[in-house]
């Protein structure tokens, strides 16, 4: 490394340690705004668990863990501002974030905190808008797995939780450019009357007596009901065709099948449609998907849309490359009543592109 990367490295530690000493965090106080808070999974044998990482010296882990499978409504009675960069709640005057309205933040895999920007929280004309009540969703619209099972889950709570229809809910700026989000609310009546602020990329939004700040577990089942139920046009909900479909990924895209033509022709010869989720509207694959029995697909967002068959039977078989194996839609599949089998290719090459050998489709039992 030469002397100007030397420099740029003093300079980048020197700055982290500047912005750890500027911004608090905090884990402790918060927890007088908690309104509800429940914790699944974990149970009873949580004390118990908690020793066992302590005993593996990986007690952050057990932390991390803990907040993943956590559900939560904590209602800031108190005045904060909202980071326009990260969603933080931020006390102005000791410079204090709290901790539940970052989820995550404290991620021992990456070992990274996202703070807010320091210059410009401290900048005296930065632009601030005020409010008496908010409910803040900043995390989770830039991708649709996240958005049908983490951020539309928490609005659900909202009527749970009997939360005012006329608090405001803040949402980032980039929700703009998301098509699957406006075609959603086209489509659905989940939200009613509910007012919907887009807090643009530089605007603070200060509010000065309640901030509701909520958490849903992965994978709730009664949350998905009522989303499908949202809908103004539920005749979806009673298809029961028998399509069968092969879920591509593009080429461009990671985890893509490098011998791709070779088993989309070998699908194609049995019945099966190939598509690719990401150039249908959001209606294109709540007809299309709603209508399918029998599904084969490579890992990612677009198997989000098995939700649309739910209350009918549907065959579920996820393609992964070797050593790749996350259970989002294993989880998914078991909370719906699908039949789910997964099947694996070769490793991920340099372009992060894997082949399937066709050997392993002909031995698939749905086919």
């Amino acid at each position: 490394m030469g002397a100007i990367g030397k420099i740029k490295q003093v300079i980048v530690r020197s700055l982290k340690r500047l912005e750890d000493r500027f911004w608090k965090i905090d884990t402790q106080d918060e927890k007088e705004y908690c309104v509800f808070y429940q914790t699944n999974f974990w149970g009873e044998d949580i004390e118990e668990e908690r020793n066992q990482f302590k005993l593996q010296n990986r007690l952050p882990y057990f932390d991390f863990f803990v907040e993943m499978e956590s559900k939560y409504h904590y209602s800031y009675r108190t005045a904060v501002l909202i980071d326009p960069k990260r969603g933080w709640l931020i006390d102005e005057k000791s410079r204090k974030l709290f901790s539940k309205s970052f989820p995550y933040y404290n991620n021992p895999f990456s070992g990274r905190i996202y703070y807010p920007n320091a210059w410009h929280f401290i900048h005296p004309f930065k632009k601030v808008t005020t409010l008496e009540q908010a409910i803040n969703v900043p995390h989770g619209w830039e991708n649709y797995f996240h958005f049908f099972i983490e951020t539309l889950p928490q609005l659900v709570m909202l009527d749970e939780l009997n939360i005012d229809q006329q608090v405001p809910i803040i949402v980032p700026a980039h929700v703009r450019t998301l098509r699957y989000v406006k075609e959603f609310f086209e489509l659905s009546n989940l939200l009613g009357e509910r007012e919907i602020i887009v807090q643009e990329p530089e605007q603070y939004i200060r509010v000065t007596a309640c901030t509701h700040v909520l958490k849903e577990i992965g994978f709730p089942k009664e949350a998905f009901v009522q989303l499908l139920h949202s809908f103004k046009d539920q005749s979806f909900l009673e298809n029961k065709g028998e399509r069968k479909i092969y879920l591509k990924r593009a080429q461009d895209k990671q985890r893509s099948i490098v011998n791709a033509t070779e088993i989309e022709d070998f699908l194609s010869g049995r019945g099966y449609e190939i598509v690719d989720a990401e150039v249908l509207s959001l209606q294109e694959q709540i007809t299309l998907f709603s209508s399918a029995s029998k599904i084969i697909g490579i890992h990612g967002a677009g198997l989000t849309n098995i939700l649309f068959r739910y209350g009918r039977p549907l065959e579920l078989i996820e393609i992964f490359p070797e050593g790749h194996a996350p259970e989002h839609y294993k989880i998914l599949s078991a909370t719906l009543g699908y039949n789910y089998s997964s099947v694996n290719g070769l490793e991920l090459n340099q372009q992060k592109k894997f082949v399937l050998p066709l050997e392993k489709l002909k031995t698939l039992r749905i086919l």
